[in-house]
């Protein structure tokens, strides 16, 4: 998540892009690789039931559609949209990962 926030930042990307760039590559791999980890982990072993089920598969498809969208985006550069889709995939991710980290309102 400090890679992600980094990467958010303007002062970041116009002092470093090159290194915006690189980590932005890495991230992506990591990103891609956690949303799929974490479909795959919630449908084999749901501890919430069905709710949990197909709370786990919508925002983990979502996210992954929102990394591949912003990957498509900047290959296009197309870097507004580029942007736009990695604040939704960055939201995702840090509105979900409180309720997985076992901390549950009742």
């Amino acid at each position: 998540m400090v890679g992600a926030t980094l990467q958010l930042a303007y002062w970041f990307r116009r002092r470093h892009y090159a290194v915006h760039r690189q980590l932005g590559r890495i991230l992506l791999g990591e990103g891609l690789l956690t949303g799929a980890m974490a479909v795959v982990i919630g449908l084999l072993f749901p501890i919430g039931g069905p709710r949990e089920v197909s709370a786990t598969v919508l925002f983990g498809v979502w996210f992954l559609v929102c990394l591949m969208l912003a990957f498509r985006a900047i290959r296009a550069d197309d870097i507004v949209r580029h942007r736009r889709w990695m604040i939704r995939a960055f939201a995702i991710g840090v509105g979900v990962a409180p309720s997985a980290s076992g901390s549950h309102c009742s």
